[in-house]
């Protein structure tokens, strides 16, 4: 009797043991920066030291009890210290590479506070091999030792990971973070010619104005791609998460779309699931402040294209010759504690099966 017992304990937890080792979760989240981006010597900082590190320790908290196993960071700052700080903390390794620090040689440079880039945290029984980086947009250059621009930059970077005869390649990025028509720009600034609150010149000079950010974003996800393409000539399935600063209605995410990329939050998502949510998130309502009544127009109709809520954090995925199937996509530092959120950004993850 107690070896049917056991038996039957055996075949029920079988499939669950199984999906164990075929299961891969990779999570991505902008952990704000928390700077302004002016000033020459040292930019700007919305918050006090004990409320950043406040911020970081949530985050480690949140990463150990959700243990995905991939992670994408945007927006570290320091890079490399933060990221290898983070994952020692939480027993990952770490790969990073700086994308803007103003003028730097090393450590060394101007704004002396700004060395911020994307990073990728992996669980240590993978493998592990870096695919690098390459620039998508921003005059200047910038590595991880040396740094010269005055603009910002936006790179992608990628790793290939291996478990249990399982490759995967995954990639990250930080694209363009102007203004997304898909949230309505276009019907405002319309509204405003027609309600003649703005001249047909000034329209039309807002109109193209905002159409570059998009344009930017377009050039940039053509840049991914091909940096993409050029390493999975093996097969492998591709993931490719991070920030993209559009909504799932947008001209950007049809282009992903038409490179064979899948939102994985259509696959299996049911409930509205906004990364960006200035109605929840006290760090976007206490740092993000109305422009001043004699702001220009194009400043306050971008303030409110900010306060707009929206899902512009992504794990997509390009099966390749390989298959994974979602099984689950979720919000991630979404509660606060104490009152406070671990970022001005929820992050988003998906579980996936390997087939």
């Amino acid at each position: 009797m107690a070896i049917r017992k056991t038996t039957a304990l055996f075949l029920i937890l079988l499939p669950s043991v199984i999906f164990a080792q075929q299961s891969l979760t990779v999570l991505t989240i902008n952990v704000w920066s928390g700077l302004d981006y002016e000033g020459v010597w040292k930019m700007g900082e919305y918050e006090t030291e004990a409320r950043r590190n406040q911020r970081y320790k949530i985050l480690v908290s949140e990463f150990k009890e959700l243990s995905p196993d991939v992670i994408c960071l945007q927006e570290v700052n320091p890079v490399p210290d933060y990221a290898r700080k983070l994952a020692s903390e939480i027993g990952y390794t770490a790969y990073g590479f700086v994308g803007m620090g103003g003028i730097r040689v090393g450590p060394i440079g101007l704004p002396v506070n700004y060395r911020e880039g994307d990073a990728i945290l992996v669980k240590p029984e993978f493998e592990v091999e870096s695919l690098g980086r390459i620039q998508l947009s921003g005059a200047g250059f910038s590595t991880n030792w040396v740094t010269f621009h005055f603009e910002e930059i936006n790179q992608v970077m990628g790793v290939r990971i291996s478990r249990d005869g399982d490759t995967v390649d995954v990639y990250n990025t930080h694209l363009h973070a102007g203004p997304d028509y898909a949230t309505g720009l276009r019907d405002k600034l319309r509204a405003l010619w027609k309600s003649r609150k703005i001249s047909t010149a000034e329209f039309t000079s807002l109109r193209d104005r905002f159409q570059t950010h998009q344009d930017r974003r377009m050039q940039e996800i053509g840049r991914a791609a091909r940096f993409i393409y050029g390493h999975s000539r093996d097969g492998f399935p591709v993931i490719f998460a991070g920030d993209f600063n559009f909504t799932p209605n947008s001209g950007e995410a049809d282009e992903l779309a038409s490179l064979g990329f899948i939102d994985t939050y259509k696959q299996v998502g049911q409930k509205p699931m906004y990364t960006w949510n200035p109605m929840e998130n006290t760090n976007i309502r206490e740092h993000y402040h109305r422009p001043a009544p004699d702001a220009s127009v194009a400043e306050k109709i971008r303030w409110e294209a900010d306060m707009t809520t929206r899902r512009i954090d992504y794990v997509w995925y390009k099966p390749n010759d390989g298959q994974l199937e979602i099984r689950k996509v979720g919000l991630f530092g979404d509660r606060a504690q104490n009152g406070v959120y671990p970022s001005d950004h929820f992050g988003y993850y998906a579980v996936m099966r390997l087939e």
